[in-house]
């Protein structure tokens, strides 16, 4: 599984302790939109966990400034399971549908 973690305000980094040494995962910690992308890319079949903050339009950056996932990223993301841990990533999954 491929985890994407986002510690981009306080109470994220409350979460940070259950993201450490989850066996058989990959951790990215803050990870740019080009890490993501190339990990996407990489492992087209791989689970997805994605925790952090966000809205319909999908995944805030650490610095909140761009998105780290987002709509344009759908053709790496429809044939996965994911976990989306954001506020609206239900409405994200929808609006894409992805499962």
């Amino acid at each position: 599984m491929i985890i994407i973690y986002v510690d981009s305000m306080e109470d994220t980094s409350t979460f940070s302790s259950l993201y450490d040494n989850i066996e058989g995962s990959t951790l990215l910690f803050n990870p740019t939109r080009e890490e993501v992308v190339n990990i996407l890319t990489e492992r087209p079949n791989e689970r997805l966990m994605c925790f952090g903050h966000g809205t319909r339009r999908g995944l805030f950056s650490h610095d909140l400034e761009e998105m780290v996932i987002d709509g344009s990223m759908v053709h790496l993301l429809r044939d996965r399971d994911i976990i989306g841990i954001w506020c609206y990533a239900s409405d994200f999954g929808m609006i894409h549908n992805l499962r």
